[in-house]
């Protein structure tokens, strides 16, 4: 008699998670101090990009992050800082010496209607009276346009935002 195998996704591993991109006025240093004032955090630059391999190139994005007591939080900014092709790959219609003035795409990772600046990832999903108030705080904070609570599974790429725990 054969065996059947069901495989389950670890929900600790592979989400839910929360996911709030932010769009302001602020460049991306600025606004990571205005999000460590107003929200009491303490995000800080990790030595290594957060690397997105697509299929012709691979994309580096800044990320923040800061542990709270039970929570990862993340902030990575959705334009990418670095963009280059893959070994080997050609853009179509380029000749071998046209390719070396040729432009790397750099595209943002959640391409959502309102295009946000930078992604907050908050590793443990909150509740409905936790998201709320975390979404308000966010918004009243100076040249901050908006803050949008994006469902981890309306997310395409979600599995790009899953990322390495802090190691305290």
């Amino acid at each position: 008699m054969g065996t059947n195998l069901l495989v389950l996704d670890d929900l600790k591993e592979n989400g839910p998670r929360d996911v709030i991109g932010v769009h302001s006025a602020l460049d991306d240093v600025a606004l990571v101090y205005a999000l460590n004032q107003h929200l009491g955090w303490g995000l800080s630059r990790l030595a290594q990009d957060h690397v997105v391999r697509l299929k012709d190139r691979e994309q580096h994005h800044v990320v923040y992050a800061w542990r709270d007591d039970f929570t990862d939080i993340h902030l990575l900014i959705n334009h990418p800082l670095v963009s280059q092709w893959n070994k080997g790959y050609q853009p179509e219609g380029v000749g071998l010496f046209d390719a070396v003035g040729f432009a790397v795409p750099k595209t943002p990772l959640i391409k959502k209607k309102s295009l946000a600046q930078a992604v907050l990832i908050l590793s443990d999903p909150l509740t409905k009276s936790e998201i709320v108030p975390l979404i308000q705080r966010c918004k009243a904070i100076p040249l901050v346009l908006q803050c949008i609570h994006y469902p981890w599974m309306t997310l395409r790429d979600r599995h790009q935002l899953i990322l390495e725990p802090l190691v305290l």
